[in-house]
């Protein structure tokens, strides 16, 4: 495809959190942090993002004298300590998993921090995700009963029996969790029983890793931006939700390697509409606010192929986008933590998108799954508070 690209339609300055993204993206080091209002900062403390409030500002010595550079050089040594375990538990896991002739997959924050971001405690992971085939998952989960790892969960057993990962190992010496997926989507996710992306589907698009000698396996490129993508917009996680764009940010600006779009429209191609979708909300909002080009025809071809979302729609996904992951506020009177679910759910529904607007009223008053959905009073209160506020 043609280089030519498109640099956002929006000159203003980003808000938020994405002028830190947009310092990591270009790879600011002299970052000068007086420039984001204390409550940013601090709202980047509390997500987790401390470690790159460090790495983006390192070399600008006005920021040592800011009330929160204490604070700052406690999350990033924070973060590196935290970080070496996880890499010492990973070499572990997977020189035990090699003696049973098994390369494990390494997905979502693992495998981008030590491939794309600067340094891997930049990138704060709950947890070590590893996916292999069911096959090997019994002598693998072996194998990390005898490195002492064992099995805990708040969700009963019978939870796990049919999710796409079993239930979470914990190790108290490292304390660090470890998933084991035998499936990359969860139930509920359109791409759960998709064949195209069963673990024997992807090997083409799977690349070899050693992690401290150890060996792996991670996505390429191409895939782990459509993974990322997908994953981000199946539910909208204002706690960690920002980690998948700074994910995306740093796949599309890693200059050692170009995105073959060519390659990522083969695997769109026959792929669940919420695919496409998927990447053009993520795309489309942060080319909205310059913090990464792609070519004018990949946002073209994905926003033809999006048939969730039309105008409208797109402008309601990306404002809540902005309010709650970006400029991490809190949920108000009429975007209550269960309205913003049902706004994001319904917006993203198979029928058209004209429908899926037509239909936020409805839903919003008669809330699904709620117990007292069709009392009438309980839905005439929520229908004037969602006018309400609709007005303001």
């Amino acid at each position: 495809m043609a280089s030519k690209t498109t640099m956002g339609d929006c000159q203003r300055l980003p808000p938020g959190l994405l002028p830190i993204l947009k310092a990591v993206a270009t790879g600011n080091t002299d970052f000068d942090l007086s420039k984001l209002a204390p409550s940013t900062t601090g709202a980047a403390l509390e997500n987790g993002l401390g470690a790159v409030l460090a790495h983006v500002s390192r070399d600008c010595p006005t920021n040592s004298h800011l009330a929160f550079a204490g604070e700052i050089r406690a999350a990033d040594l924070t973060a590196r300590l935290l970080t070496a375990d996880v890499l010492d538990a990973i070499g572990h896991i997977l020189r035990a998993s090699d003696t049973n002739s098994c390369r494990p997959l390494l997905i979502k924050g693992v495998a981008m921090a030590w491939l794309h971001y600067p340094a891997p405690h930049l990138r704060t992971m709950g947890d070590i995700d590893i996916c292999i085939p069911l096959t090997h998952q019994s002598a693998f989960e072996a194998q990390l009963r005898a490195l002492g790892f064992t099995q805990t969960s708040h969700m009963p057993a019978e939870f796990f029996e049919r999710h796409h990962h079993s239930m979470p190992f914990w190790h108290p010496q490292w304390r660090v969790w470890v998933e084991v997926h035998t499936r990359l989507f969860p139930p509920q996710s359109p791409l759960a029983e998709d064949s195209r992306f069963a673990l024997d589907s992807i090997e083409p698009y799977l690349q070899d890793l050693e992690v401290n000698g150890a060996p792996a396996r991670v996505m390429t490129n191409e895939l782990q931006l459509l993974y990322t993508c997908t994953r981000w917009l199946e539910e909208l996680d204002v706690e960690r939700g920002i980690f998948p764009m700074l994910d995306v940010v740093l796949l599309i600006r890693n200059p050692g390697h170009m995105l073959n779009w060519d390659q990522v429209f083969v695997m769109l191609e026959g792929s669940p509409p919420a695919v496409t979708t998927a990447m053009h909300a993520m795309l489309a909002y942060l080319c909205r606010w310059d913090i990464i080009s792609v070519p004018r025809e990949v946002l073209a071809r994905l926003a033809t192929g999006d048939r969730h979302t039309n105008r409208v729609s797109l402008w309601i996904l990306h404002r809540m986008v902005t309010i709650f992951l970006v400029e991490r506020r809190t949920y108000g009177r009429f975007l209550t933590e269960r309205n913003v679910r049902i706004i994001w759910s319904t917006l993203l529904q198979t029928p058209t998108p004209l429908r899926n607007l037509l239909r936020l009223p409805y839903r919003i008053a008669f809330p699904p799954r709620h117990p007292r959905r069709f009392d009438l009073a309980f839905a005439a209160k929520r229908l004037r508070s969602f006018m309400r506020g609709a007005a303001k």
